[in-house]
């Protein structure tokens, strides 16, 4: 996202409003779904315990309870990035992602030395918001430091052995570190290495991994649902005395009805919505100094 906004000219509200529109109708959609369930058999929806806010998963504004599609909490530490970076906008493009910094730093300090028992106050100052810094990191390197093959390949090699052999120590006071950076480390190797990967252009195996991640977000929102369902199958043909055999069924059936869901829903829904922006030119004039 910042690859394609901090430096040019970008209305806040636009910004925004195009992040509303990627995001929200697709996760309306399918907690629309998740309601409907929860209403009939109220005990499937959130299955480890807690109470489901209704009203809270539909805004994502967290309050301490579950939301219908659980993983939806994601979304709403995107959702306040967003608004620290719309809010950025308004200032000179040199000046944006320092100014992103400074706000995520001063919110996590906030945290960090107050201990807000308010559960969406401690929502917005958690240390989880500091991957955000991670991932503007990720793309100054990218913009800004030399391709080299070497060094990139290395980048992806460390972040993907930090990963693993640090994998059991993550619980949810480091997860920033022991997730945040190995990730931000990969990402920034398969991206400086995109070249190589296209020169893979025609492969089979490219081509379907391009699908996928075309598809991902119509698989993170609607793999609850699939692993419910496909662990009731699984348990009925006692298929769970393998536990290898249970993990790719799940998986390969999440990334299966998850595309499905992304060409019959998520791609349908973009073209309406699409459909319904305004004209650009109907906006006021911004500030000269957000031209680059």
């Amino acid at each position: 996202m910042c690859h394609v906004t901090t430096a040019r000219e970008t209305y806040p509200r636009d910004f925004f409003l195009a992040r509303i529109r990627r995001i929200i109708p697709l996760y309306w959609s399918l907690s629309l779904v998740a309601l409907t369930i929860f209403t009939i058999k109220p005990e499937i929806v959130n299955s480890s315990g807690g109470t489901t806010s209704i009203l809270n998963s539909f805004t994502l504004i967290p309050n301490g309870e579950k939301f219908l599609i659980q993983n939806g909490w994601t979304l709403s530490y995107e959702f306040l990035f967003y608004i620290i970076f719309a809010t950025a906008l308004w200032a000179n493009y040199k000046f944006r992602l320092l100014l992103v910094s400074i706000s995520i730093t001063l919110l996590v300090i906030f945290g960090l030395t107050t201990l807000p028992q308010n559960p969406t106050i401690a929502f917005a100052t958690s240390p989880i918001l500091l991957e955000f810094l991670m991932g503007i990191l990720a793309y100054l390197y990218i913009t800004h430091a030399p391709k080299s093959n070497i060094i990139n390949l290395a980048l992806l090699a460390s972040g993907l052995l930090f990963l693993i052999f640090n994998s059991t120590k993550v619980d949810g006071a480091n997860r920033s570190f022991f997730y945040g950076i190995p990730l931000a480390l990969i990402f920034s190797g398969v991206v400086c290495n995109e070249r190589i990967f296209n020169r893979l252009e025609r492969s089979k195996i490219l081509k379907a991994s391009k699908e996928i991640g075309n598809a991902s977000y119509s698989i993170y929102l609607s793999h609850p649902f699939v692993i419910a369902a496909t662990g009731i199958i699984i348990r009925k043909f006692n298929l769970e005395i393998s536990p290898t055999l249970s993990i790719l069924i799940m998986i390969s059936t999440s990334i299966f009805m998850g595309y499905i869901c992304h060409i019959t829903l998520e791609r349908k829904l973009s073209e309406i919505f699409s459909s319904k922006r305004q004209n650009p030119n109907s906006y006021k004039q911004p500030n000269k100094e957000l031209t680059p």
